[in-house]
């Protein structure tokens, strides 16, 4: 099939990766000048299967702030709070172990496959900095069990021991430990990935956005594309990181045997009134910053792999040479830079984990864009029109879910069954 993908960020890449491998033609379409310009730009990147135990163990919305300073954000609250307790929650958080399981195995099998180089460290961890929260995660343990889990309970000291950079005067009472899961730089898989992608004959057209779509014959979608240059594509380093201006080729009309959309922006634009989800928008903010190197070998800073303090929101994850602390994400607009009030919450929490760990003079912040659904799982699968197709809706887990949301929907494009239950995730249930 001949197959348009909206949306260029982390998931727009996986899904066009494994189109292209399963021999479709594939356009990638994008409003701005590069890949991973947006929300996949800086944000945490940890793949956990499970971790929503984490955030289940400390009363968390899975980083979500439950009091956004906007009291307009609050009805979109109570839905994420009431979907949260609906009997369907314990399928929807069996599917999101699944979906982390599965995506865990895809980037692994590509990375080997095409031998990809980007920063990658093993070990994630979470913190329970009161007795009742380690009471409630051993609690959780103890019920999942039987879902075989890749993750143990580690006391305070246990927990010391395997990330020795944590502050010794740190309030700690264990901690949950995923040894197999992985921090990474998402937007470094991304680039890697789409040179695999455009081998297998994907192409990208950049600088271009999709302001139509219209129903051609049969169950042909015909997309009307306008070429416009971005209002600044070199001015916002925060969200773009872009050094120069892709070349813009303006094709006319083109016609598609399928449309997938990528970008919840897009869906809630294009998509036919009946069809369109309703997403809330938010941001999350994030500082990445050269790592301290000890003069001793024996003293270390910063993490091995990834540290979560699900308690406020925060990940402190290693990417190569630096560490990248992000979180506090929040319901509202984006703002236009990074708020000053929330990356002071960034560095303390840094600095009360890691003390010393960063050379926070040559750090860079970044503020981007997420698209959340109110049950809290991404919409993947066919849209209400014919050749329609959506992967939105990860908000702060693209990283821990495209690989897999993309294999997921090649598939069932094909007419594949999908490896388990992914009935939670059909696009149906938003309309």
């Amino acid at each position: 099939m001949r197959v348009a993908v909206i949306g260029a960020g982390l998931t727009g890449v996986m899904t066009a990766y494994e189109l292209a491998r399963d021999g479709h033609e594939v356009i990638v379409y994008e409003r701005r000048g590069s890949i991973a310009a947006e929300g996949s730009f800086a944000p945490a990147s940890v793949l956990a299967p499970g971790l929503a135990l984490a955030h289940a163990a400390v009363g968390g919305w899975g980083g979500l702030e439950r009091l956004p300073a906007k009291p307009t954000a609050w009805p979109w609250l109570w839905r994420r709070w009431r979907a949260a307790r609906q009997p369907a929650q314990a399928a929807r958080l069996t599917c999101l172990r699944d979906l982390a399981q599965l995506s865990l195995e895809r980037v692994q099998s590509i990375a080997a496959a095409h031998q990809l180089e980007y920063d990658h460290h093993s070990g994630v961890m979470a913190l329970m900095r009161t007795p009742r929260d380690a009471s409630r995660a051993q609690a959780l343990l103890v019920t999942h069990a039987a879902s075989s889990l890749p993750v143990r309970w580690l006391s305070a000291d246990d927990a010391r021991a395997t990330e020795p950079g944590i502050n010794p005067t740190l309030p700690l009472h264990g901690a949950l430990y995923w040894r197999a899961g992985e921090t990474a730089n998402g937007r470094q898989f991304a680039h890697a990935l789409r040179v695999e992608a455009l081998r297998l004959g994907a192409r990208f057209q950049f600088q271009q956005e999709v302001t139509g779509l219209a129903t051609g014959s049969g169950a042909r979608q015909q997309v009307e594309l306008q070429t416009e240059r971005c209002r600044d594509i070199a001015e916002s380093a925060l969200s773009v990181g872009s050094t120069g201006a892709a070349t813009v080729v303006d094709e006319g009309p083109q016609t598609f045997d399928a449309v997938v959309l990528c970008s919840a922006e897009a869906a809630s634009r294009l998509l036919p009134g009946a069809a369109r989800p309703r997403v809330a928008w938010g941001h999350v903010h994030s500082v990445t910053a050269p790592r301290h190197v000890a003069a001793d070998a024996g003293e270390t800073f910063g993490p091995s792999g990834a540290v979560l303090d699900p308690a406020v929101g925060i990940t402190i994850s290693r990417m190569g040479d630096r560490l990248r602390v992000a979180g506090v994400a929040s319901i509202g607009a984006l703002p236009s830079r990074p708020a000053s009030a929330v990356l002071a919450r960034l560095y303390a929490t840094l600095e009360a984990t890691f003390p010393g760990a960063t050379r926070t003079a040559r750090a860079q912040p970044w503020v981007g864009r997420q698209d959340h659904l109110a049950d809290g799982m991404p919409a993947v699968g066919r849209a209400s029109a014919n050749g329609l197709w959506l992967n939105i809706g990860h908000g702060a887990n693209a990283w821990a879910q495209a690989a897999a949301c993309g294999r997921l929907l090649a598939d069932q494009m094909a007419g594949r069954a999908a490896p388990f239950d992914c009935s939670t995730l059909d696009p149906a249930r938003l309309r």
